[in-house]
């Protein structure tokens, strides 16, 4: 209970239920001069001749001041940092325009009943009302732009109808209390509402019929809420109406717990975990204890702003504020700064790194970003109509992209280098069409409830959905008519999948909704346990081999153990960047960083790889243990120009207008060039050898013809590809007549391989529930496979041939043994070795004589890093990014 005290009408203070104090202080006229908040901090207000407030200074001595006419009405708020905003009234009172801090003036015009007719922005674009002649109900409105919307009422002043500028109505019904029980959209769809006699909403019926349903208490506190499928969810409070418990259908039950100031004190989930927090006492919560009992802290200033963060480790960050309030910096954890600086309007006009490379903006009068300068002197403007809609972005390299909208604001095309994109809406503005260039066209039907229906995809083929009372997908249908079908619990969680051959596979899940276990098709159970905040601490597969993980007091990953019990440890830096792995053979990655967080070094077994960057943290150089030296440059889209190899061998690429690769010069100084249709797929490739590749494409983007030819000379080969209503590819022709066709079951799993002419060969496979490949037949002959729980190969056997493969519990193949005469003759042996990251560092080949062995290295990153063959000199690899480079040996 609050407790009040008052001295001589002069001063007053307020004791909350914690004991905490706050005082107020008045003039000798007992007027409210300053404020002693709880935790003892003043604010002061300056009041003039006729008591009005004129300055306000805070705890931290920031002053706003404040000015009046002679009627009292405000007219001028000026910030501690001096920008000033201004208002003129007229005779009767109503505000005729505003000033901001750099001038810009709004105006309002008004009718004889006092109501705004209409407004003119900074640009001087005029918004207008128009209301009925016997009241101040607004019926129509009308944008910049020229669009109209209107309203209709009924006799008792209720809004029947609203109209659109496109003119799609929406209709409303009421009952004789006046409440709103019926909403019919543009399409005819209705909404119905129902009340009970104290006005509350206890059930709600959407277009389809679903009804959900809400009971109250005596004290009209929502206990309970019944959704569409029958699903109760339910609350209860406590005598000062907080709600201290949900249960769900499955009757989980989550708790708050509150402190004397109705604060959240606690929660816990239905795993019985709590979550606690404290507060300071003007109630910023100022410590949090997960539910392990480790601590976060934040640290907030005179005015209550976080001016500082403490993570469970220690680790501090903070922020500062200029006197308006507004953010001017953050102190990472590393004590790394980075800036930001503001208009007279409070919008940030730029932002400096840590580095102090600096992206700055413009902004127009009202508001909108007009420019954005990039870090590398890049600029990109932005253009809009009258209604502030972004009609058009100009890039720094001359490229644009334009927009084009309706009276409903809805994007109507969409023009760039490419050509021009259209978009089609129903009256309920659901996107029902678009039109891409090339053109191809795809289309969307909607159920009543606004849900994906149907979709067309541009060759005509249509994927159908179906729905749950409560909006969950059940049912989808394939361009052949196959279906798959899910299964939600009582929480709408995934509980089965029934994919289209009937194979059904199933989740379980604990009673915090985390998912615990899944049953694949065949029967077999991969599950999952978990810690008190949620995260993952082991998964064990089909065969209980299980991995592991713990985590440190914030939350990063700290260990794996893998199946066969190695350990695998990482190390972060105060920004949570890994900073090392140690392997379980003793071996480490260590990583390094600038203060933009972009990765400087690796160093590894193999040695150190070093990282440069521009100003617009793009890879400039990178240098591999050799040193093996590559650089790159870039133009103004960011599109790479330039590679350097370790050789010396210069790589150039050109692009086009859209951003294609339009020619490659490789390190031997070779041309290769491609040509693009207008929905840039690959049409033309032509080599400095003297052959040209040409592509054509059907409207779903797939390729039907492929013919290679001499350039201006003869074709030399030629294809053609037809696909079915889901992608799968049918048939290949060549240019000889030999045809290939493909067959496929309901799960697109390949079932038939079949060619005709000099290579005839006729492919018949099957598989199991889990989509392994059982049988391979040629015309007869059959090869057969066995798998383990867990989809490894255990057996192949063909007419001649057993081969045997064993793994070991981490699921890495370490033998293939091939044998004959019902296993007594041996024919091939290969053995297998991986480091502690399960990467192939061995292979050795025993059916070769001499037995053949070859070794592999690898990179912090896990990139090949040497290949050996016994007796040969080791190839280095060399990468760009992820994709190979050379090899050098």
């Amino acid at each position: 209970m609050l407790q009040e005290a008052t001295v001589n009408y002069r001063r007053q203070a307020t004791v909350d239920p914690l004991g905490y104090l706050t005082t107020t202080i008045y003039d000798n006229a007992g007027r409210p001069t300053a404020t002693r908040n709880a935790r003892g901090y003043v604010t002061t207000q300056v009041l003039d001749a006729k008591g009005q407030v004129s300055a306000v200074q805070d705890a931290l001595g920031n002053r706003t001041s404040y000015t009046y006419d002679k009627v009292g009405r405000q007219t001028s708020v000026t910030t501690p940092l001096g920008y000033k905003t201004t208002t003129v009234y007229d005779a009767a009172g109503r505000t005729v325009s505003t000033q901001d801090a750099l001038g810009n003036v709004t105006t309002y015009s008004y009718n004889a009943n006092g109501a705004v007719v209409s407004t003119v922005n900074m640009l001087g674009f005029v918004s207008t009302n128009v209301y009925a002649a016997d009241s101040n109900r607004q019926v129509a409105s009308m944008d910049p732009l020229g669009n109209v919307s209107t309203t209709v009422y009924d006799l008792a002043g209720q809004v029947s109808a609203s109209i659109d500028p496109q003119g799609n109505r929406t209709s409303y019904g009421y009952d004789n209390a006046g409440r709103r029980v019926t909403v019919q959209n543009a399409q005819g769809y209705v909404s119905t509402s129902t009340y009970d006699a104290n006005g509350r909403t206890v059930a709600s019926t959407d277009p389809l019929g679903r009804t959900s349903t809400t009971i109250y208490d005596a004290a009209g506190r929502a206990v309970a809420s019944q959704r569409p499928s029958g699903a109760v969810y339910t609350t209860v409070y406590d005598a000062l109406n907080r709600s201290v418990a949900s249960v769900d259908p499955l009757a989980n039950t989550s708790t708050t717990a509150y402190d004397a100031n109705s604060r959240v004190q606690a929660w816990t989930n239905p795993l019985g975990y709590k979550t606690t927090l404290s507060y300071d006492a003007n109630g910023n919560s100022v410590e949090s204890w997960d539910a392990r009992n480790y601590r976060t802290t934040t640290v907030y200033d005179q005015l209550d702003r976080r001016q500082a963060s403490v993570d469970p480790l220690g680790y501090r960050s903070t922020s500062v504020y200029d006197a308006d309030g507004r953010q001017t910096a953050i102190q990472d954890e590393k004590g790394n700064f980075i800036t930001m600086a503001y208009d007279a309007l409070g919008r940030q006009k730029a932002i400096n790194d840590q580095l102090g490379y600096t992206t700055s903006y413009t902004f127009d009068a009202v508001g909108r970003t007009a420019t954005r300068q990039f870090a590398n002197g890049d600029v990109t403007t932005y253009g809009y109509d009258s209604g502030s809609r972004q009609t058009g972005v100009a890039y720094a390299d001359g490229t644009k992209v334009t927009n084009a909208y309706d009276t409903l604001g809805r994007r109507t095309s969409m023009a760039d280098s490419t050509g021009t994109t259209t978009f089609s809406y129903d009256a309920l503005s659901r996107l029902t069409g678009k039109t891409d260039p090339g053109p191809l066209v795809q289309g969307y039907t909607y159920d009543a409830a606004s849900r994906v229906q149907a979709w067309t995809n541009p060759l005509g083929y249509k994927t159908t959905l179906s729905y749950d009372a409560v909006g969950n997908s059940i049912e989808s249908w394939d361009a052949r008519n196959y279906r798959t079908t899910t299964v939600y619990d009582s929480l709408n969680r995934r509980q089965a999948g029934v994919d289209p051959l009937g194979y059904r596979s199933t989740s379980v899940y604990d009673s915090d909704g985390r998912q615990t276990a899944i049953q694949d098709e065949k029967g077999n159970f991969i599950t999952m346990s978990y810690d008190a905040l949620g995260r993952q601490k082991a998964i064990s597969d089909q065969l209980g081999y299980t991995t592991s993980y713990t985590y440190d007091a914030v939350g990063r990953t700290a260990t794996r153990q893998f199946a066969n019990g190695d350990v695998t440890t990482y190390s972060y830096d105060l920004d949570s960047r890994q900073t090392g792995v140690a392997y379980a053979d003793g071996t480490k990655v260590t990583y390094a960083y600038d203060t933009l967080g972009r990765r400087t070094s690796m160093a590894d077994s193999t040695g150190t790889t070093t990282f440069s960057y521009d100003a617009l943290s793009r890879l400039t150089g990178k240098t591999d243990p050799g040193p093996l030296v590559q650089g790159y440059t870039y133009d103004a889209a960011s599109q790479r120009t330039r590679l350097v190899d370790p050789d010396g061998g210069v790589r150039t690429y050109s692009y086009d207008v859209d951003g294609n690769t339009s020619v490659y010069q490789d390190a031997d100084g070779k041309l290769t060039t491609f040509q693009y249709d207008r929905a840039s797929r690959k049409t033309t490739v032509t080599y400095q050898t003297g052959l040209r590749r040409m592509q054509g494409y059907d409207a779903g983007s797939q390729v039907v013809s492929m013919t290679d030819e001499k350039i201006g000379g003869a074709t030399l080969a030629k294809w053609t590809y037809t696909y079915d209503e889901v992608g799968n590819r049918k048939s290949i022709v060549d240019s000889n007549g030999s045809i290939t066709t493909y067959a496929y079951d309901a799960k697109s799993r390949l079932t038939q391989d079949k060619t005709n002419g000099t290579n005839a060969h006729t492919y018949d496979y099957t598989y199991d529930q889990v989509d392994n490949r059982l049988t391979s037949t040629e015309t007869g002959s059959v090869q057969t496979q066995v798998y383990d729980n867990s989809g490894r190969l255990l057996t192949s056997q063909d007419a001649s041939t057993l081969t045997t493969y064993t793994f070991d519990r981490n699921g890495n193949m370490t033998n293939a043994n091939g044998t004959t005469g019902g296993g007594v003759t041996s024919v091939s042996v290969i053995s297998m070795v991986y480091d502690k990251e399960n990467r192939l560092t061995v292979h050795q080949d025993y059916s070769e004589e001499p037995p053949q062995l070859t070794t592999f290295t690898y990179s912090g990153d896990g990139l090949k890093r040497s290949e050996r063959a016994a007796g040969l000199v080791p190839t280095t690899l060399v990468w760009d990014g992820s994709d190979y480079l050379q090899g050098r040996s």
